[in-house]
Parts: C-alpha cells; structure tokens; sequence
C-alpha cells in the first residue's frame, strides 16, 4: 500500500481577490489550541489569538477584518475540518 499526501490550500475569492490560506500542520492546530484554551475567559485574547493564526495560514489582515463573522467561522470549520468544502 502506498500513500502519497501534499500540503493542501484552501482557495478563496473575496470581493472578486483571490487568496490562498494554507492548512493547518499538527503542530500549528496544536498550538493554537493551547493558546486558545489558556485563554478560555478572555474571549478579547482569544479573537486575536484567532487573528494571528489565520494570518500566519495566509490570510491577510485587511481581508479578514472586512469580512462578516460568519465567512470567517465558515474558514476555520473548513480549515479545522468540521464542514466540507
């Protein structure tokens, strides 16, 4: 049996741009997961903890804050692998 696996991106258009926003590894969801859970309370630290790992998979900082929550709750189900693409 072989098994040939690649990185994968999640290929979105905003506004008529087009991004790419590179999946996740283990360690970087791990990570995150850490950092979110340490801040459990602090829903403000957590939303920027969001933030900073979405921009580190690719995402730019301008398109975010301009999108609606929902698109951006819809980005990390599909990233997180919850929702189908």
């Amino acid at each position: 049996m072989e098994l040939k696996l690649k990185k994968r991106v999640l290929k979105l258009e905003w506004e008529g741009e087009k991004y790419e926003v590179a999946f996740p590894t283990y360690k970087q969801g791990k990570e995150y997961q850490s950092r979110i859970e340490a801040f459990k309370e602090d829903t403000e630290k957590q939303a920027k903890e969001m933030e900073a790992y979405l921009q580190s998979l690719g995402l730019p900082e301008k398109v975010m804050m301009d999108m609606e929550l929902e698109h951006i709750i819809q980005i990390i189900e599909i990233l997180a692998g919850s929702k189908k693409k």
